[in-house]
């Protein structure tokens, strides 16, 4: 009975070891899922010593390659400036251009509201003369409805 009440003893230490080693296999299992979809993505190492290689499908060489794209439009050369260098020069360009547009926006939405103020105005102005309009076009349109059929002519 000694020897099975110290296998129970030894069962009962291993089992958080096999916990343990069951946790660092699933860990590990984790690891390599999270590696190869890494791998997917962006590629292996040698894809990026490849990346303006249109061919190379992995999404590290076209982002490298768009890189390249945006720099070359840019007109930068890469011995005159680096590409983080040129990256920030151009974000910082459309940032000012953002608000730049921003500006232009809210001065054509300041105009927009002046018009609509002005139109309002012109409204109001021209609700009073439709009323004297159609005051004095009224008598024309009863002396048309009582002279005889055929007969009524338009003043003009």
């Amino acid at each position: 009975m000694g020897g099975a009440m110290q296998r129970k003893l030894d069962d009962a230490e291993a089992e958080p070891l096999l916990q343990q080693c069951r946790q660092m296999a699933s860990d590990m299992e984790a690891l390599r899922r999270s590696e190869q979809r890494y791998r997917a993505l962006v590629g292996d190492d040698d894809a990026g010593d490849r990346c303006a290689d249109r061919e190379d499908p992995s999404t590290r060489a076209q982002c490298l390659h768009g890189i390249e794209s945006a720099l070359a439009a840019l007109g930068v050369e890469e011995s005159e400036e680096p590409a983080a260098a040129a990256i920030m020069r151009a974000a910082e360009e459309a940032r000012a251009r953002e608000e730049e547009l921003h500006d232009r926006l809210d001065e054509s939405a300041a105009r927009g509201r002046a018009l609509e103020s002005k139109l309002s105005e012109l409204t109001r102005a021209a609700t009073p003369c439709s009323v004297r309009w159609t005051a004095a076009c009224l008598p024309l349109r009863t002396r048309r409805t009582r002279a005889p059929l055929g007969t009524a002519r338009w003043r003009r």
